[in-house]
């Protein structure tokens, strides 16, 4: 569980239809249904919902109570805390032509646990030669604001067929790799993460203020480091409109032709917006965010000040 949601703190998600200037800090997913539904009793753990005949004390008493879990629900989440459950989509394009469309989605699933899934598939001309569906999900446990990978699963459907299970045993420090029915298991040191939920404890240590970040990933059934460093600041155009945003560069080995570069907005709680990726061929893939909702930031965050 998370840590505001101990204390009665919901998680509230803003909820947007993204239009070209747009202030950034009201941002979130039409189609999601959650909506304000995060000021909801239910949520904070406070009854919202007067009910039945009351004296005008126990009315007052009542709009008190309602009037809390609303303010409540609106709380800021802890600085430099691990995000609160999300939706988020994204366009990728190359070449100036969108190829396909991901969406990322992180969710409670009980006790401490999450479930955090990307689901890619190809669109538009791309999709009449390769209709391709990729699906990713992360389960994880939330130990502080650490996070402990449990499973990985990927899968991808439509060309050349593809199945992964990455198993976490922190008990016996290993982790299990299963790929298209073969499997083998290797020794992983504390910390490990999985190819999708580093992610989200780079969003956490971006707003912790961290310059530089390096993560062990079970990557391809071996142990790999993934390091990012910040790389100055820049307000880019997005479908949310205007935002600012924190540049960061994947630093990958000298002899590497692969280039990552992350744009990462403080209003969203450190969330990749936008991205360009260069891959060992030469071919630049971008992708875009589309939508956003359930994230902000833990305070408002002033990038001149950095």
């Amino acid at each position: 569980m998370h840590p505001d949601a101990r204390a009665g703190v919901a998680l509230a998600p803003l909820s947007f239809t993204p239009s070209r200037g747009t202030p950034p800090d009201a941002q979130g997913e039409g189609e999601s249904t959650r909506g304000l539904g995060g000021c909801s009793g239910v949520q904070t753990g406070l009854p919202v919902k007067l009910a039945g005949r009351a004296g005008p004390g126990r009315r007052r008493d009542g709009l008190l109570g309602a009037l809390t879990a609303l303010v409540l629900a609106w709380a800021p989440p802890v600085p430099g805390a691990l995000p609160g459950p999300f939706d988020v989509s994204y366009d990728l394009r190359t070449s100036g032509t969108t190829i396909a469309r991901t969406r990322w989605s992180l969710r409670a699933a009980g006790g401490d646990r999450f479930v955090y899934e990307s689901h890619s598939a190809t669109v538009g001309i791309a999709k009449l030669f390769r209709d391709v569906t990729v699906v990713e999900r992360s389960e994880w446990e939330q130990l502080g604001n650490d996070l402990r990978s449990l499973s990985y699963r990927y899968s991808r459907t439509g060309r050349r067929d593809k199945q992964v299970v990455v198993a976490f045993d922190w008990e016996r420090g290993l982790v299990r790799n299963t790929v298209r029915g073969d499997s083998w298991q290797m020794e992983i040191p504390p910390g490990t993460l999985d190819k999708l939920n580093y992610f989200l404890a780079l969003m956490r240590d971006l707003a912790r203020g961290h310059e530089s970040v390096e993560y062990t990933v079970a990557d391809g059934g071996k142990l790999k480091p993934y390091r990012f460093e910040r790389n100055g600041t820049e307000v880019i155009e997005t479908s949310l409109g205007r935002l600012e945003t924190v540049r960061v560069e994947r630093i990958r080995d000298s002899d590497s032709p692969r280039e990552t570069t992350l744009w990462c907005a403080p209003s969203l709680g450190f969330l990749p917006v936008r991205a360009r990726h260069k891959e060992k061929d030469g071919r630049v893939v971008f992708w875009d965010v589309v939508s956003v909702d359930g994230l902000r930031a833990a305070e408002p965050v002033s990038l001149s000040d950095r």
